[in-house]
């Protein structure tokens, strides 16, 4: 009797790894870098643009707040680079690999001035929510569109050490 609960312990230490180790970690608390460069737009609305560069920090201050900061530039085809920079407040539901963000404020800090159509794209997002899926591998952060867009695919590094 002893053999048999000894295993049966076993077997249930066993099963607390395995949906451990399958089981995401929380992402409250966590900081991350991201960067992105996007090139070779479809929207009509995006035919004047060059590249538009992205760097993005993500701050998971809670279990459902998240802060995303991003810079960059604004690059059209015939002119010049245009810097800009903005803070976006949003709420999260983390459930297994599944991730749901609500955009609930933008917050300019700097502007560019000739790309309407990149600036109201941005505040467009304001009361938008998206799905993504996400994993973690060895202090990367893989977030992708479940939906498969491309443009909502990232690779983040942890900025903590």
């Amino acid at each position: 009797m002893r053999i048999v609960n000894a295993l049966l312990a076993l077997c249930f230490l066993a099963l607390i790894a395995l949906y451990s180790a399958m089981t995401p970690p929380s992402l409250s608390g966590s900081h991350w870098s991201c960067r992105n460069v996007e090139r070779g737009f479809t929207s009509k609305a995006f035919d004047d643009y060059f590249q538009i560069t992205e760097h993005l920090i993500l701050h998971f201050a809670s279990d459902k707040s998240l802060t995303i900061f991003q810079e960059g530039e604004v690059q059209k085809t015939s002119e010049s680079s245009q810097a800009y920079e903005f803070g976006i407040d949003a709420e999260y539901v983390q459930k297994d690999n599944n991730l749901a963000i609500t955009f609930e404020r933008i917050r300019w800090s700097e502007k560019p001035e000739n790309a309407r159509f990149f600036v109201n794209d941005i505040e467009s997002l304001k009361g938008y929510s998206i799905n993504y899926n996400y994993y973690i591998k060895n202090k990367q952060l893989y977030i992708y569109s479940a939906d498969h867009a491309e443009n909502l695919n990232y690779l983040c590094y942890s900025s903590q050490p």
